[in-house]
């Protein structure tokens, strides 16, 4: 764990979501997923489709406002006990969210 870069403490949780991987509502790809973790920074996210690092996706109840949480994937990995599922780690890269 010496080589951990996060800014911020994170915390487990199970929590449901919806998100999605353009932001033009006509090219909307809408995806499932479930929050793993959670940090003042980003979130730690299972989902069926493998993401690329650099990709951009919004996350949508997460901000009190309802507006949807942009985010960019940093890291991809199959989950570990469940070869169909991945996980990957989100930062927000929306500074003023009103993250619930």
């Amino acid at each position: 764990m010496g080589s951990d870069k996060r800014q911020y403490p994170r915390f487990p949780t199970k929590i449901e979501t919806i998100y999605f991987s353009e932001d033009d509502k006509a090219e909307r790809m809408y995806y499932p997923g479930i929050i793993i973790n959670r940090s003042k920074g980003g979130v730690g996210l299972r989902v069926n489709y493998p993401h690329r690092p650099m990709e951009r996706v919004w996350l949508e109840g997460m901000d009190s406002t309802g507006s949807p949480i942009e985010a960019a994937v940093c890291w991809v990995k199959h989950h570990e006990q469940d070869s169909s599922h991945y996980q990957i780690g989100l930062q927000f890269l929306t500074s003023n969210a009103n993250i619930r």
